[in-house]
């Protein structure tokens, strides 16, 4: 096979390649609107059963739990200083640190959303807490 038939075909294959990823990108992006769950970490105080989120009744508890005492504390290191000594751990069973503290009070998930770059869509899933616990939250919150 020549040279210009092999470049011919290097371009063809990156071509299709390119067009899949679009492809892709537009379909997570129509479900992200759509409030469909697309896959990845399951958020804690939630349940993945056929690609659909559903709360774990329990872990949810421990979600309102955390977004209330932050709210009382006003601060996220000393809710993990007593997250920490209460030997609260994740669904894998690692301390609850700040980083995962963090990523919980800003994931909008919880607020029955669904986010795709920075914007929020209704989701299909059930909140696990209500407007005015985040919007509280979200005053002491960086």
């Amino acid at each position: 096979m020549g040279r210009m038939t092999l470049n011919i075909l290097v371009t063809f294959a990156q071509f299709e390649r390119e067009v899949i990823g679009e492809r892709i990108r537009d379909k997570v992006a129509a479900s992200r609107k759509r409030g469909k769950w697309m896959g990845g970490w399951t958020p804690l105080g939630y349940e993945v059963c056929d690609r659909k989120l559903f709360t774990n009744d329990i872990d949810a508890e421990r979600v309102r739990a955390i977004f209330r005492r932050f709210v009382q504390l006003k601060s996220a290191t000393r809710l993990v200083r007593e997250l920490v000594a209460a030997n609260e751990r994740n669904r894998y069973g690692h301390l609850l640190d700040k980083g995962v503290l963090c990523k919980i009070l800003h994931n909008r998930v919880y607020l029955g959303e669904a986010v795709h770059k920075g914007t929020s869509y209704p989701g299909e899933h059930e909140p696990i807490i209500d407007r005015k616990l985040w919007d509280r939250s979200t005053q002491f919150r960086r």
